[in-house]
């Protein structure tokens, strides 16, 4: 894995200079990327190229509507031989925590997911889901959308914060988050309080 030390948003953002560069042979302007990621304020742009410049992934030219220059022998590695599915943090298996969501590298899953658009990695750090085949500093792969189907192991933010991973199952009007660990209680839930960040589709595991 190449180690990025990217916030999420940074990472997509850098992602998508790269791929306007690559297809148009010209970097995006401010109001672009702004339109983009439904970023209001050009301010709000702006600290997100500031940061990036910051830890070295781009030149800015002053002056410039386009003067954003990605530095190549970096952007190369991140996005050419080292593509793959994002590392963005860990999750708790176990107690929920605070979501962290910062790149911590990629990781090159071609062979067993050929199609990987929407697909993140997360690090586990808990023992609720080792029934389950999930244990302590596994990655599970998980693919982003907003819902999931009972039955479903899932990732999910709690109070817009807690993250954990977890089997999704529903009880009249309550989203109950089961671990697969008789050590752990079920986290019973309103739906407003839960919001899903993807299913996990694999798990990677150092042997």
């Amino acid at each position: 894995m190449y180690k990025a030390n990217l916030t999420k948003r940074q990472y997509e953002i850098l992602e998508y200079v790269h791929e306007t560069i690559e297809e148009t042979s010209r970097p995006p302007t401010i109001r672009e990327i702004g339109r983009k990621f439904s970023i209001s304020s050009t301010k709000g742009v702006f600290d997100h190229l500031s940061a990036l410049e910051k830890k070295g992934w781009i030149e800015r030219i002053e002056g410039q509507a386009r003067g954003i220059s990605p530095v190549k022998e970096k952007t190369e590695k991140l996005f050419g031989e080292g593509e793959g599915v994002p590392v963005v943090g860990s999750v708790v298996a176990g107690e929920p925590t605070l979501a962290v969501e910062n790149v911590e590298g990629l990781l090159d899953l071609k062979e067993m997911f050929p199609n990987q658009e929407g697909l993140f990695a997360l690090r586990v750090d808990g023992e609720s889901m080792v029934e389950a085949g999930i244990y302590r500093d596994d990655l599970v792969i998980v693919r982003q959308q907003p819902t999931a189907e009972v039955g479903d192991t899932v990732v999910a933010v709690l109070e817009g914060e807690k993250g954990t991973v977890k089997k999704l199952s529903r009880l009249g009007e309550k989203i109950h988050l089961e671990p697969a660990n008789t050590d752990y209680e079920t986290i019973v839930k309103d739906p407003s309080e839960v919001e899903i960040r993807g299913r996990v589709v694999g798990v990677v595991r150092k042997m």
